[in-house]
């Protein structure tokens, strides 16, 4: 415990030397607004990596969510900025936004404060025990119930996946190719089946099942594959991250591991030139061209800077909404958190005069119709914010505190139920972060729920955690 409460001491010495160090050292080609930007970014970084650091001394388990949204926060809101001011990446669809900086950048710290606060708040079922734990002894029959359900849930998230691909006019040996083959007569168009994309987000929970109580190897290699081409080929790459992660968090989670600092850069390394290749062919992929791309492309350090920074760059989206609303634009008050969450799951061929939301207004107020059109985006932050001002961050992000506690006691459990449950919401949180839409996170939170409420109830008896 004291070398680790005297490494913690000797990192948090080193940022406040790095902190003053390039505070003194500003880039003298700023001007003054963008170098007092530059300023409060770097105090904001230092007040969230000592809340972190801090964090640590007690909290050594490195899947504890708090550090995963804790490096995303800081990525989004500290170090992305401050590179795009030092490389001179300050406009966003040709809009100057820096005039929300300082603004945005206080109001994230606070934010993440709030967000700590809510995780420490105490609740009746945080205790996890072995006693709650009672899928240990499970029956063959049992086991096989639990495996049929698991292949009736993934077969129906699988053929959801397949009538969304069909509307891009691709087949099934677009997707068991990879993409390598090419579709002439693709259309790249947005099909009245849309809501059907949240089914087939129960494929990943149904499939850990699968992992976990199957015995044929070869069938779990052959839906592992099939899942993972089903999201492939129609280019989300945050999904496809979050089939590959969750199996690695089961894996460990299930044989009390945790992964080494080298594992660690290997997967993250991995997970980058994937994801890289996504960024440079999706638009070919979901047009049917396939995905043919060179490796000194895949690999190249530029294009994967720019595909993890285009990421966090939307950052800029916040700078906009804080600096304009509510200066120019009102409020919207619940019109996307509340009102479009009980709305966006009825079927636009039941519903034909069903009202766009509302994130297409904000984005066309504070940015403009090109970025509309370009399918830009916020932070979580950002629509807690344009919904209800600084009451709807502190508010939001108290529960989603509280969410983050629930989600860590589960880690916490031998239950199966509740490390599935760990390892399908954990990898969600970089989409729940920088794509701040509540009514399809909620969506997606709930499908990736079902497969395991369904078999805890059914199967496999409660367990405590979520």
């Amino acid at each position: 415990m004291k070398k680790k409460n005297l490494s913690v001491f000797i990192s948090i010495a080193i940022l406040i030397f790095i902190s003053i160090w390039a505070i003194v050292n500003a880039p003298s080609n700023l001007t003054n607004e963008l170098k007092n930007c530059y300023y409060v970014l770097w105090i904001n970084l230092f007040i969230t990596i000592i809340m972190m650091q801090i964090f640590a001394l007690k909290n050594k388990d490195i899947f504890n969510p708090i550090y995963l949204f804790s490096i995303i926060h800081i990525l989004m809101f500290e170090v992305t900025p401050l590179i795009c001011i030092l490389n001179g990446n300050i406009y966003f669809f040709n809009i100057y936004v820096w005039r929300g900086c300082i603004k945005g950048t206080i109001l994230s710290t606070l934010a993440y404060i709030m967000v700590y606060l809510g995780y420490f708040i105490k609740f009746n079922n945080q205790k996890i025990t072995k006693e709650n734990d009672n899928n240990i002894h499970i029956t063959d029959k049992k086991r096989k119930q639990i495996l049929y359900t698991s292949y009736c849930m993934w077969i129906i998230g699988f053929i959801c996946s397949i009538i969304l691909i069909k509307g891009y006019g691709l087949n099934i040996k677009y997707i068991l190719t990879a993409g390598s083959s090419v579709m002439e007569n693709s259309v790249n168009t947005k099909s009245i089946y849309g809501f059907l994309v949240m089914f087939t987000y129960m494929m990943i929970p149904s499939y850990l099942y699968i992992f976990e109580f199957g015995k044929n190897k070869i069938i779990k290699i052959i839906l592992f594959y099939l899942m993972f081409m089903s999201y492939f080929v129609r280019g989300f790459r945050f999904v496809m991250v979050a089939a590959i992660t969750s199996v690695i968090f089961f894996w460990y989670i299930k044989n009390k591991k945790r992964p080494s600092l080298k594992n660690i850069i290997i997967i993250i390394s991995i997970l980058a030139i994937f994801s890289n290749y996504i960024q440079v062919t999706r638009g070919s992929i979901r047009s049917g061209e396939g995905g043919n791309i060179s490796i000194q492309k895949l690999v190249d350090h530029e294009s994967i800077e720019e595909m993890l920074i285009g990421n966090f760059e939307i950052v800029k989206t916040y700078y906009a909404i804080v600096e304009k609303i509510p200066n120019k634009f009102s409020y919207t008050h619940g019109q996307e958190i509340i009102a479009y969450t009980m709305t966006m799951m009825i079927p636009r061929f039941i519903w034909k005069n069903k009202p766009e939301p509302v994130i297409y207004e904000v984005i066309t107020n504070v940015i403009n119709y090109q970025a509309r059109i370009a399918g830009t985006s916020y932070p979580y932050i950002g629509e807690y914010y344009f919904e209800f001002g600084i009451l709807g961050i502190i508010i939001f992000c108290l529960i989603l505190g509280m969410c983050l506690k629930l989600l860590n006691n589960s880690l916490k459990s031998d239950n199966i139920n509740n490390i599935i449950l760990f390892a399908s919401i954990l990898p969600l949180l970089l989409q729940i972060m920088i794509r701040g839409y509540t009514p399809t996170n909620f969506y997606l939170i709930v499908f990736v729920l079902i497969p395991i409420q369904i078999l805890r109830k059914i199967y496999i008896g409660e367990g405590k955690g979520i």
